[in-house]
């Protein structure tokens, strides 16, 4: 519209006529199509109407005035546009073939009239100042140039932020695919991950940490009489109460059923200090299930990190000292 403003008021003040009166009923129609047709966001007739007003002003202007005056320049700036146009603007997705069909349009409509220009004279017959005419022809060369390159570099940007957005729903797909949904630690996936952080940071650092492994006592028999509905509340109950138990630094994991495990950043007695203070936690708590207040106990095995041992080696040794547990009492730590 700031161009056609430019144009209604040299075409004006020169008095060619036709390009005058042109231009201004194009600046009605570009406020017209930005307060009207953009606002009911129909799409394709923004689309449509964009493409054949810009390729409309450059075949009657070269056809007035001739090539020389740059104005057949804008068709070939409308390749990036409506490319840009077609996959951008919502709506357009089931007109994909618009773009190369345009593109095709414009270049048939350049060539046509590149051609009747070279073997006619301009339409318009008045004098014209040659200064102004060189003003123009640069100045629309300039013009379709600044739309080449804002056009290609939003395309390129809407790419990168498809990527960027792209990357980002990745890695949340990710996160889903580690984590456990029930009771909100990550799950066996995650753990593997981060477990081998950890041991490459004991083997390279002289990291010092241990594993915890948890079982639910007697879940079975919950699940049984109560349903497993109240059996995943039970869960969700330990889970919360290990997370409240552990620091920061350290990582919980649900490693399948009623086990859980746990990474700690602590030797061995302070890692047995948490255990017994989880443990301590579960049997306190209680939860409401139909008219009873059920409480739920946990065994729990302690392993500490030793240089050489694997990630195997280690998860058995705590996953042997809380099935030893469950054969001496359950309800306990054990290391």
């Amino acid at each position: 519209m700031a161009v056609h403003i430019l144009y209604a008021v040299t075409f004006s003040y020169v008095k060619i006529v036709p390009l005058a009166v042109y231009n201004i009923l194009s600046v009605l129609f570009y406020l017209y199509f930005s307060f009207v047709i953009v606002r009911r966001n129909q799409y394709f007739l923004i689309y449509l109407t964009a493409v054949l007003e810009v390729c409309f002003c450059a075949a009657f202007s070269t056809l007035l005035l001739g090539r020389v005056w740059g104005f057949m320049f804008y068709t070939v700036s409308l390749v990036p546009i409506v490319f840009y146009l077609a996959y951008t603007l919502p709506g357009l997705g089931k007109y994909r073939w618009l773009p190369e069909i345009s593109s095709v349009g414009v270049a048939v409509l350049y060539i046509g009239i590149d051609f009747y220009s070279d073997t006619h004279a301009p339409l318009y017959e008045g004098e014209i100042s040659r200064r102004l005419i060189h003003f123009f022809h640069y100045f629309d060369i300039g013009i379709a140039f600044l739309l080449l390159l804002l056009f290609s570099w939003l395309f390129a940007y809407e790419v990168q932020r498809m990527q960027k957005d792209l990357q980002k729903e990745n890695r949340h797909l990710e996160e889903i695919a580690k984590m456990d949904p029930l009771t909100l630690l990550l799950n066996r996936r995650g753990c593997d991950m981060y477990f081998k952080s950890w041991m490459l940071r004991a083997e390279t650092e002289g990291m010092v940490f241990s594993v915890v492994m948890a079982d639910v006592d007697d879940f079975k028999q919950i699940n049984d009489r109560y349903g497993h509905i109240e059996g995943d509340n039970v869960l969700r109950m330990i889970s919360k109460t290990i997370r409240n138990n552990i620091r920061e630094s350290d990582m919980a994991f649900r490693w399948g059923g009623e086990e859980f495990l746990i990474l700690i950043s602590a030797d061995k007695e302070k890692t047995i200090e948490t255990a017994l203070r989880i443990r301590k936690e579960i049997e306190a708590g209680k939860i409401r299930i139909a008219d009873d207040d059920v409480h739920v106990t946990a065994t729990l095995g302690v392993a500490t990190y030793q240089k050489g041992i694997t990630v195997q080696e280690l998860i058995r040794q705590a996953d042997d000292k809380m099935y030893e547990g469950k054969m001496n009492g359950k309800n306990g730590v054990f290391f």
